[in-house]
């Protein structure tokens, strides 16, 4: 991912941003300038094994695909980097579960670990 702001601010002294810091010896990250001088780019990568096949379809529905945790954490980054502050994504247009919006709530509710519905 890319940050719009400089290494420098992403990783002063080598330590890495909290949210990414808090996975320890789980992750691989790496922190490099961004070509063309806009910004700096953060990999991050899990050390450990990954769901794959029907198991990785299990691990997405339910929310423990350790992939999502990673992307939350890399989105939350950035964010807090960029602006300061983890912004959210509006709530749905409702306030009222009903049965007929429960599938927009599932959905919602899983979006954040890969992206945004």
């Amino acid at each position: 991912m890319t940050v719009a702001v400089p290494p420098d601010r992403v990783a002063p002294g080598g330590a890495l941003p909290e949210r990414l810091a808090a996975f320890g010896d789980r992750i691989e990250v790496q922190v490099r300038p961004a070509p063309g001088d806009r910004g700096t780019e953060i990999a991050a990568r899990l050390r450990g094994p990954v769901p794959s096949g029907a198991a990785e379809v299990v691990a997405r529905a339910s929310g423990d695909d350790p992939r999502q945790e990673l992307r939350t954490a890399l989105r939350d980054t950035r964010s807090l980097l960029e602006t300061g502050d983890v912004l959210r994504p509006s709530g749905p247009p409702t306030t009222r579960p009903t049965p007929t919006n429960a599938w927009l709530r599932l959905l919602t509710s899983r979006a954040r670990g890969e992206g945004t519905l």
